[in-house]
């Protein structure tokens, strides 16, 4: 998520930015070899949706970071179709679609295993509805006044609280404490610094997922065993 309440905020969401792209041209060759000629599938979708979603996310967040138009209206309504329907669901839509892509790709290395797979199913629905309820009680407390700040600052959020630390409480104890530098955050600092981390750990998220896949490809192309390495590959997830 975002707030416009501080001044580091801003220029940690361009920072997050600026790591989203030089990663993104530092790996495009290896998209372009080893994922866009791919066979589509739902490993691949999985994969490009991880991928881009991103980029939309940051478009919303630098329109509701300085946009000097905004009502408070129109700056609770981009907050919380940013939280819910872009991918961002930087909580909900979006990282819930690189954790289901990483379950994937644990379910294909232990072989397909149906006991397994049931387990990672059930585990991630209710990963699923821990932050979709999270997301939704934090929103629905939230409060857009009119900022003090105005023209630098135009959207501010005049009441929140810590119930967003439990979406990151629920991510870590899914994916092995990715998030641990944003829950800290969220218990120690004071509650301007709620959403201070959000888009970089969003980017970082995304980032990530998309190289493991990326480097278990480009191990696959090199060393050729095929019965081996199928079983684990991008295009073989879904068979």
């Amino acid at each position: 998520m975002f707030s416009g309440s501080t001044n580091t905020s801003p220029a940690l969401k361009v920072a997050s930015i600026t790591v989203l792209l030089y990663d993104y041209v530092l790996t495009l060759d290896l998209e372009i070899k080893l994922i866009w000629g791919a066979n589509w599938n739902l490993g691949k979708v999985l994969y490009l949706l991880t991928r881009y979603l991103p980029f939309f996310d940051t478009a919303v967040v630098l329109y509701y970071q300085f946009s000097p138009v905004l009502t408070s209206k129109q700056c609770a309504i981009a907050y919380e179709y940013s939280a819910y329907f872009l991918s961002s669901g930087m909580f909900v839509v979006g990282m819930s679609i690189a954790e289901l892509l990483l379950t994937i790709r644990t379910w294909a290395v232990w072989e397909k295993s149906t006991r397994l797979g049931v387990i990672l199913s059930f585990l991630y629905m209710g990963f699923l509805v821990a932050e979709y309820l999270a997301v939704g009680l934090y929103l629905k407390s939230l409060r857009h006044e009119a900022s003090p700040l105005q023209p630098l600052v135009t959207c501010f959020i005049d009441n929140m609280n810590r119930l967003l630390s439990v979406c990151w409480i629920v991510l870590m104890a899914y994916d092995a404490g990715l998030s641990c530098l944003n829950a800290i955050i969220i218990l120690k600092l004071p509650l301007e610094y709620v959403n201070l981390l959000s888009l970089l750990e969003r980017i970082a998220h995304a980032l990530l997922t998309c190289r493991i896949i990326l480097h278990i490809r480009q191990f696959d192309a090199r060393n050729a065993r095929p019965q081996e390495l199928e079983e684990i590959a991008l295009m073989d997830l879904t068979a």
